[in-house]
């Protein structure tokens, strides 16, 4: 096998598990309801799997990572809506009252 093929596969391989650190990376903000800023770390990972995939000559999974850098505005406009929504069950479900207070400058809920 030549050295070019092997350094294809190589670069192949890199940005694919590089495209699969990306997409797990969000797990924990989404499945797992975690507030932790794992996401954040598409913006690493990506790019450079980008950048691979790119010299691989795939452009599939160099569309893949692209996608992944910018996929923090669909996913933070998910989380935003699906938070909206199960805050407002709570509400309905449970019956809570919510009362504003306003002590020394700050929002208490």
């Amino acid at each position: 096998m030549s050295k070019i093929i092997l350094k294809t596969k190589i670069y192949y391989y890199i940005s694919l598990s590089l495209f699969l650190f990306g997409v797990i990376s969000w797990v924990p903000y989404l499945v797992l309801t975690m507030q932790d800023p794992y996401g954040m770390l598409t913006f690493i990972f990506n790019p450079i799997g980008f950048y691979f995939a790119w010299v691989a000559k795939n452009r599939l999974l160099a569309l893949c990572n692209l996608a992944m850098i910018f996929s923090f505005v669909p996913v933070a406009i998910y989380v935003y809506i699906t938070k909206d929504i199960y805050l407002c069950k709570c509400l309905i479900r449970y019956k809570f009252y919510i009362s504003i207070y306003v002590v020394e400058g700050a929002l208490i809920l």
